[in-house]
Order: C-alpha cells, then sequence, then structure tokens
C-alpha cells in the first residue's frame, strides 16, 4: 500500500496541480474511515473469521487502484481522488484490525515481540521500496502505470493471505442487534485497563505531532526545494529503512532492557529526531531530512511493536477486533485530525513552519512519556486485562 499512498499526492500536486491543503485533506481522506467505521468494524471482525476479511478488503484495494489507474490516465481532479481515499481507506480498516487481530492466534504468547517485529518489518520494507519505487515508476512510466502495478502487489498479497491455514477461533454467534453492546465492552476494556489507558494516551500524543508534519514534508521537497519525484521518493524511502531496522531489533532490545524501557526509549529516538526534518535545504542540506527521517523511523519501528505487543498480551483474544479497533479509533483519529491542522497551518506558517512545530510537539510528547506513569510500569508483569463478555 506504500506505493499507492506515495502515488496519490504525486498524482494531485502534478497532474491537479492540488495546493498544500489539498494534499492534507487527501491524506485525511485516506485515514477517516478507521474514525467513522473503527468500532462496528472490530465488532463484526471479532464475530467473523479474520482470514477471509483480510483477503476481501485487500482485493478491494486492488480494484480501487486499478481504477485510479484509469482515471490516472484519463484525467481525474482532487475531489474524486479524495472519494477513492476514502474507499481505500475503509477496505484498510478492515484489513488492518482483521490483520492485528489474527496474529496471536497464530504466535506462542511469549514469542510475540519477535513475531511482531519481523511481520511489521515486512511492512516498513515496503515503507522503504514504496516511495523509491514509486518515485521513480511515476517519472518514468506515470501515475497511472504506478498505481496498476499496486494493484497488482494488492492482489498477490490476498493471493498469499489466502493460503494460511489456521484462523481464529469462532466465538459464539452474537446477534446484530448487539452490535453496540460489544462496542462498548471493548471500549471498557481499554479504559478498565491502567497499562493500556497510559499507552494509548502516549500513541495519541505521539501519532499526533508526527502525523501533523507528514504531508508537508513531501510539500518542502517537491514545492519548496523543487526536486523531482525520483528524489522525493528517495528522501522518503529513509523512513521505511529506518523502520525495518526499529522493528527487527525490537526483540533483542526488549530482552535486554525490558518491555517498559523499550516503549520509553522507542517514544525518545521517536520524537527527537523530528527536528532535523525541517532543515531541509539544498546541496548537503539534504541529509537533514533524511537522518531525521531514518532516526526516526528505527524509534517509531521499536515503540510500534512493543506498543503493540503489549496490547496483544494484556487482551483476551475474543476481545481483540474490538479492542484493537478502539485503539485504532483513537490513533487513528490523530491523522485525519492532523493532516487536517497541517494543510490549516501551512497557508499561515508554511511547509517548513509546519515541521517545526511537529518537531516541538513530538519532543514535548516524548518528554511526557519519559516522566509519565507509562516509565514506572512493568510492563512485563501484567495480566491480561478483565472483561465481563463472554466468547
Amino acid at each position: 500500500m506504500q506505493l499507492a499512498g506515495f502515488t496519490l499526492p504525486l498524482l494531485a500536486l502534478y497532474a491537479a496541480d492540488a495546493s498544500a491543503w489539498q494534499i492534507g485533506m487527501l491524506t485525511a481522506c485516506l485515514t477517516a474511515p478507521t474514525v467513522l467505521l473503527g468500532l462496528p468494524v472490530g465488532a463484526w471482525v471479532d464475530r467473523w473469521p479474520a482470514r477471509p476479511v483480510i483477503v476481501v478488503g485487500t482485493l478491494g484495494r486492488a480494484l480501487l487502484l486499478a481504477s485510479l489507474a484509469v482515471g490516472a490516465w484519463s484525467g481525474i481532479g482532487v475531489a474524486a481522488l479524495c472519494l477513492a481515499a476514502l474507499a481505500v481507506g475503509t477496505c484498510g480498516v478492515f484489513v488492518d484490525i482483521a490483520y492485528l487481530s489474527l496474529i496471536p492466534s497464530l504466535v506462542p504468547r511469549h514469542r510475540l515481540m519477535v513475531a511482531n517485529g519481523r511481520l511489521q518489518a515486512v511492512r516498513s520494507a515496503s515503507y522503504a521500496s514504496g516511495p523509491a519505487l514509486g518515485g521513480i515508476l511515476v517519472q518514468s512510466l506515470g501515475a497511472g502505470s504506478t498505481l496498476l502495478a499496486a494493484a497488482t502487489a494488492q492482489s498477490l498479497a490476498a493471493l498469499g493471505t489466502g493460503r494460511i491455514r489456521h484462523d481464529r477461533p469462532r466465538t459464539t454467534h452474537r446477534d446484530e442487534r448487539d452490535l453496540l453492546r460489544e462496542v462498548l465492552t471493548g471500549m471498557r476494556v481499554v479504559t478498565a485497563s491502567r497499562v493500556l489507558r497510559q499507552v494509548l494516551l502516549a500513541s495519541a500524543l505521539l501519532g499526533f505531532f508526527i502525523g501533523l508534519g507528514m504531508p508537508m514534508t513531501t510539500v518542502l521537497l517537491v514545492r519548496d526545494l523543487g526536486l523531482p519525484s525520483s528524489t522525493v521518493g528517495l528522501v522518503l524511502a529513509a523512513s521505511g529503512v529506518g523502520g525495518v531496522v526499529g522493528n527487527l531489533v525490537v526483540g533483542s532490545v526488549a530482552r535486554r532492557h525490558g518491555t517498559t524501557r523499550t516503549v520509553v526509549g522507542g517514544a525518545a529516538l521517536l520524537a527527537f529526531p523530528a527536528a532535523l526534518v525541517p532543515l531541509a535545504g539544498p546541496g548537503p542540506w539534504l541529509a537533514a531530512p533524511v537522518l531525521g527521517l531514518l532516526l526516526g523511523a528505527v524509534g517509531r519501528g521499536i515503540y510500534n511493536v512493543a506498543v503493540l505487543t503489549v496490547r496483544q498480551r494484556l487482551t483476551p483474544h475474543h476481545m481483540l477486533g474490538r479492542v484493537n479497533a478502539s485503539i485504532q479509533v483513537v490513533l487513528g483519529g490523530m491523522l485525519p485530525m492532523s493532516s487536517a491542522a497541517s494543510g490549516g497551518l501551512a497557508t499561515i506558517v508554511g511547509a517548513r513552519g509546519v515541521l517545526w512545530v511537529s518537531a516541538a510537539g513530538a519532543i514535548a510528547s516524548a518528554l511526557w512519556v519519559v516522566a509519565s506513569p507509562v516509565a514506572r510500569n512493568d510492563l512485563d508483569e501484567h495480566e491480561p486485562a478483565p472483561t465481563d463478555a463472554s466468547p
């Protein structure tokens, strides 16, 4: 999906002459379905087998990307791109929640950190290859062919997922009239667990401020510095490379330092390098965003895997869909909010100014994590959160 996620803003910039505000809105449309649909999707995922949900959702994204390829060849406006982004994001909600809920059923509890790290490393590799490959393909073949390649990749992913033999244990069927009660039960599990509450607040703060700068990084490189799409892709690929490194080392870091220090250290490493990105400039100053994105992504890889593993350890299997959805709604809500705020703020202080605000907020959030109750909890010792929901 990173190939498509990189191509859509470029398509809007080059083919539809989108403004910075419109780029922010396009990014918001990709993430808004998490907030709008996440809670009921979590309850549905707890009712259904996870594997077919992943397959159908991935195929849906493939069809949408193929239709966008046709639109790129024939001409497409920003409004149509935003509608397509909403549809792609909707498929992504089903895929992501089902994926997060399936893993603990396939991997022993004591291997979750390592397994999550390796799986997230594959995703991070797409962050590395997606922008670089996308920039080269857009420049050499055009956005339409690039989107068609992304659709093909999604189809292959669906085929691979369909070959998995195991699935989550089936839960007792619930009548559709119980949907609201099931959603509220998932939310209560999160709010009743002190650890889940604290980690969620830390992730929300970091997610908002890091997300504030994400759309403006591309705008700064394309509009302010005038870089070609291939160079932009290579710069942004540093984030994917760092993510792979963070994902692969998180298991050994947690074994040596414990889960608590891994979470706190990952948060700090995620936030502080953000101050390097707005230093981007011509010549040697182009190394600043590369280093900032690289180091920040290492921290992101460590932090995300650590908090995901904590969540999976604390949540009963039959509640994973709803708990994952409740947390995804909050964290996903940060992304459209920060993307919209990013576009609006850019009209006042410019893309570089937004990146400075993003860095300052992320660093302040990381300092809060270091001083917060999160750093004083032993995250290796907690047992699964209590729930009154029957499987």
